[in-house]
């Protein structure tokens, strides 16, 4: 992520209040756990996407915040995959074989990487 990208992660609390964003999965969780149960973390602003809810997990953000962060980024990346084959599930490229691109930006179908950058 780039130094002047927004902040991915959006914290809050139990009564649905945004609190905080974040830019590191595991800084969202040391913020969630704070917040106690019934606090979120949300992809986006405003977004449907719940990747944490802090009391309906197995375990507590208190207990592992790498562990909670794992789990956010692998929802996250679940997710940026999901909608992009919603988008380009018509596309002859999209052979719905997920890659991480050499420059990052998240996941691609291998057929949308190779029109993308020609490899």
């Amino acid at each position: 992520m780039s130094m002047g990208a927004s902040p991915e992660f959006k914290v809050y609390n139990k009564a649905g209040e945004y609190r905080a964003c974040c830019k590191d999965a595991a800084e969202a969780a040391v913020l969630v756990a704070f917040l106690g149960d019934g606090a979120k973390v949300r992809w986006l602003h405003g977004s449907k996407w719940v990747l944490w809810h802090e009391g309906a997990e197995d375990s507590s953000a208190a207990e592992s915040y790498d562990h909670a962060a794992e789990v956010m980024l692998v929802r996250r990346d679940s997710i940026n995959a999901e909608q992009h084959h919603k988008t380009y599930a018509r596309s002859s490229c999209c052979d719905k074989k997920l890659v991480i691109p050499p420059t990052g930006g998240g996941w691609r179908c291998s057929g949308c990487l190779r029109l993308e950058t020609g490899i």
